[in-house]
């Protein structure tokens, strides 16, 4: 877990405050074994290509989940526009 915290920490340093907000709390999510490694890191890969991609990206059904059920801790509006196995996330700040 201190591999996964230390990568967080360097991670972190490139991102926006929303992006930040996001990565931590799903680092804290996967501490209190809300979710997984697999979708830990999948939150870190959304990250990552938001930055990237003008802060628009696929994610899986579950992520989009997580980013919904706790967008008022994320200070996010979340909207999608997908299928049933993947939607596209429009995280705005």
């Amino acid at each position: 877990m201190s591999e996964i915290e230390q990568s967080k920490d360097q991670i972190i340093q490139d991102l926006n405050e929303t992006e930040q907000k996001i990565l931590n709390g799903a680092f804290d999510s996967l501490i209190n074994g809300d979710i997984d490694r697999t979708e830990y890191f999948e939150v870190v890969s959304l990250a990552r290509k938001a930055k990237e991609e003008n802060s628009e990206v696929e994610i899986s059904d579950n992520i989009f989940q997580y980013l919904y059920d706790n967008k008022e801790k994320f200070g996010i509006d979340v909207s999608v526009n997908g299928t049933a196995t993947a939607g596209k996330v429009l995280v705005m700040s």
